[in-house]
């Protein structure tokens, strides 16, 4: 991998960047020292594992997602007060998601392993090997950042990113009729995009099927929604899915008089389940994940 500074100074060397704070003299009125290290490895989903070398506790060491859009994702040491955090920096504002460690601080001279996991929208920290903050945010394909800052050297060594297939969760009633739009266009077009599309009736385990549901959307990375027939489940999924701001793409046979008023006013898809209708919905589909940035 490579790796560039935008900002601050970071030495790409043996595989180890190592953060060299900006020398007093040469900053404003007592500002802290800060770097942006960018890399060219485009990461959406999967695992992100570091060690991490700090020389002073108050030291920053985070990843940043989206960097460069506008909501960045940060997740790491030190994140706005907190010894462990994830939040988004946005409009020059940070908003805590989840913060740990408070009360508390990290050591000075001793190496953390850190472990970050992003499935869809659902986002771990690790600090070794315990799990101390979670949430759900949006993590969109962007260039993998590193935030580095304080006035004290640090060392991130034993990077190892290993990315997953993104899923897209598909909700829809469990019918012939359905079956088919789903195998002939849905799971093709998501193949195509690079997606492992997969329906609740997919998923084999013990748990409750509504917490499958939950969990299967916070771990897509996108939902497509088929809304024809008043089905309480669907509609369920849906509202969910637009309550964690999960991209979503809705769909609805054009026999349909007319749409729910909480759903009228959302852009849909709308096709004719016909042979003819095949290419205008596949065709439909491929530029609304376009459209989406996948």
């Amino acid at each position: 991998m490579n790796w560039i500074n935008l900002s601050g100074n970071t030495i790409f060397e043996k595989g180890e960047l190592r953060y060299r704070p900006t020398p007093a003299a040469n900053l404003e009125m007592g500002a802290p020292s800060h770097a942006f290290t960018k890399s060219d490895i485009y990461f959406e989903n999967g695992e992100i594992e570091f060690d991490v070398t700090l020389e002073a506790a108050s030291s920053h060491c985070q990843l940043v997602f989206n960097y460069g859009l506008e909501a960045q994702v940060h997740v790491g040491l030190n994140y706005n007060g907190a010894p462990y955090g994830i939040g988004i920096f946005r409009n020059n504002q940070f908003q805590n998601l989840s913060v740990a460690g408070l009360g508390t601080q990290l050591s000075a001279h001793k190496t953390y392993s850190i472990k970050v996991t992003v499935k869809g929208s659902k986002i771990n920290l690790f600090v070794d090997n315990v799990s101390v903050c979670a949430t759900n945010a949006i993590v969109e394909k962007s260039q993998l950042t590193f935030y580095f800052g304080g006035n004290s050297p640090l060392t991130v060594s034993e990077i190892k990113i290993s990315k997953d297939i993104p899923k897209a969760f598909v909700v829809m009633q469990f019918t012939e009729e359905f079956d088919e739009l789903y195998n002939e266009v849905i799971n093709p077009v998501c193949k195509e995009f690079g997606f492992d599309a997969i329906r609740a009736d997919d998923i084999f385990t013990q748990n409750p099927i509504i917490q499958d549901i939950v969990n299967s959307i916070q771990e897509s990375a996108i939902v497509i929604a088929d809304i024809t027939p008043d089905n309480p489940n669907v509609y369920y999924e849906v509202g969910y899915s637009h309550g964690i701001n999960k991209p979503t793409i809705l769909l609805c046979d054009d026999n349909r008089e007319r749409l729910p008023f909480d759903l009228s006013g959302i852009r849909t898809i709308f096709y004719k389940n016909k042979i003819a209708g095949k290419s205008k919905i596949e065709d439909s589909l491929k530029k609304h994940l376009t459209s989406i940035g996948f």
